[in-house]
């Protein structure tokens, strides 16, 4: 799913990326905002990632959406 929609649909999708990331808190992810690089951030630091990994994880997804 291209970044456009999620941005648009996040209030629908949050609680996807929470069942996935759940030590990303809600008040984080109401701040990502359905933006990638602030979920990356949430997620590498929440999960102590390497940056690559957290970006691998996010377009995984990302695209897992489209199904």
């Amino acid at each position: 799913m291209h970044w456009d929609r999620i941005r648009n649909e996040w209030s629908r999708l949050r609680p996807k990326a929470r069942s996935v990331w759940p030590r990303v808190s809600e008040a984080e992810l109401e701040i990502v905002a359905g933006r990638r690089d602030r979920l990356v951030d949430k997620v590498r630091a929440a999960y102590h990632l390497p940056q690559e990994e957290a970006e691998r994880e996010v377009d995984v997804w990302a695209e897992g959406l489209r199904a």
